[in-house]
């Protein structure tokens, strides 16, 4: 993904901050930090490759994800394969490099309610294998449970899995889960409702970014790991309602409104779209369409969905935005009025063109 540059284009101005940045005091992010330290520091020069220490699930967030403490001499490269141990789900691999001291390696791929064989190999040679026991997925809906595990039935096997793309398929479900399948259609990864289920976006460093309806209305945003641990916890003035998009590796876009209250005397939401500094957690952009397209257009489909403020006009209803860095483009797509329209990024009044209306 290409580095955004500060001479690349002009935005315009950002909204006031209130609340908005990284919340460096959240306790869950106080707590995952000191598990992280914790674990590390149990790793000694006695837990060799073939004497690894095994921790299941170390924040409580992550159920099929482990850590494999590692002490090395010297860097080396390792081969990470897990597997059930009645290898009935396809294998998974991981090649990480080995630092000279501890080394906490990320163990994915687990499956749900068996035991699982994880083998630790150089070179095609086998050095040692170690087994963990995972508990079940989550239950799913019932007269008890509200918003459980989603059921998954693979309907159509792939009849040619050389095609498929390696790795995992990652999914979440509105205020549920956030989970991954393997080429099979099998549950290889997930994290806890502790985490929002509903916008949900890998970013550069291999972090996942978060919201959802669940958490706050959209206005905490969290970033995790595959081990479910949570890195930071940013605090928004304004809603991300609608998907996230990685510009940079710093830098995101998503759709945004004036949650709180528009500045004028309109009462309209969903109506524009945020640009956002990771590394400060602060706004840097924002685009309010309200100022330059009709907000008395006849939207479809028009009225209130339901549990809306009926005295908010959701005119527009943008609920994809990203920006076409060749021809300095915003590019977005208003549900509500059947169109994708895009305008100039480098001019915050230019013109907005309509793709299909």
């Amino acid at each position: 993904m290409n580095t955004l540059t500060a001479t690349s284009v002009v935005l315009p101005a950002p909204r006031p901050a209130i609340n908005q940045g990284i919340d460096i005091n959240n306790e869950m992010v106080l707590n995952h930090t000191a598990i992280y330290e914790n674990c590390l520091a149990q790793v000694t020069q006695e837990n060799t490759v073939e004497n690894a220490l095994m921790l299941l699930d170390p924040y409580g967030t992550a159920p099929l994800s482990a850590y494999a403490g590692v002490w090395s001499l010297e860097p080396a490269e390792i081969i990470v394969t897990v597997q059930d141990a009645a290898k009935t789900a396809m294998p998974v691999e991981h090649l990480y490099t080995l630092t000279a001291g501890a080394n906490l390696l990320p163990v994915l791929g687990l499956v749900a309610d068996t035991e699982n064989r994880i083998v630790f190999s150089q070179a095609d040679t086998p050095l040692a294998v170690y087994t963990l026991i995972t508990q079940p997925l989550p239950p799913v809906d019932s007269a008890e449970v509200v918003l459980g595990f989603p059921i998954i039935n693979v309907t159509q096997p792939a009849t040619d899995a050389d095609k498929m793309a390696p790795g995992f398929y990652f999914i979440t479900h509105f205020d549920r889960y956030n989970y991954a399948l393997d080429q099979n259609g099998l549950v290889r990864w997930y994290v806890t409702q502790d985490y929002p289920s509903y916008n949900f976006v890998r970013i550069d460093n291999g972090h996942f970014l978060t919201t959802s309806e669940a958490k706050n209305t959209y206005l905490d945003m969290y970033e995790f790991d595959m081990m479910g641990r949570l890195h930071t916890f940013y605090n928004l003035d304004n809603q991300f309602h609608h998907s996230i998009w990685p510009w940079d590796s710093n830098t995101i876009v998503a759709p945004s409104e004036y949650t709180s209250g528009r500045p004028d005397d309109l009462k309209t939401n969903e109506d524009g779209v945020s640009v956002v500094d990771l590394t400060t957690g602060l706004e840097t952009a924002y685009y309010d369409m309200a100022k330059v397209l009709d907000t008395t257009r006849v939207s479809r489909p028009s009225g209130t969905a339901p549990g809306e403020d009926p005295t908010v006009k959701d005119w527009l209803h943008i609920n994809q935005s990203y920006v076409n860095e060749t021809n300095q483009l915003l590019i977005a797509s208003g549900r509500h009025q059947s169109a994708v329209f895009w305008r100039r990024s480098a001019n915050a009044s230019a013109t907005l063109y309509f793709v299909n209306a």
